[in-house]
């Protein structure tokens, strides 16, 4: 990972089968780990690179300026820095994406 300062990264395992939910609020997506994985957590708010035991690796890239748009509130939601991590353990391949 390539930041300019420390984000005081540590190794987060999850196993396979663990309970997980977006972290915004109630409308938040919640999922069930298909796969285990482990990672690099940033700030510890979430996983930014990892790999999961099919070998699935996953890297999250930042750009400052990015625009999402409004939130639909009728939409579940959940939290960007998670979006690595759900696909890691929710995919065994590239192609399931």
């Amino acid at each position: 990972m390539d930041w300019a300062e420390d984000t005081k990264s540590n190794l987060w395992c999850f196993p396979r089968g663990i309970i997980r939910n977006g972290s915004t609020d109630n409308k938040s997506l919640k999922w069930t780990s298909k796969y285990g994985s482990l990672g690099i957590s940033f700030y510890e708010k979430g996983i930014v690179d990892g790999m999961n035991e099919s070998g699935l690796v996953a890297n999250t890239l930042y750009l400052a300026k990015s625009d999402y748009g409004e939130h639909c509130m009728t939409t579940r939601i959940l939290y960007f820095i998670l979006i690595q991590q759900l696909l890691q353990i929710h995919f065994g391949f590239e192609c399931e994406i």
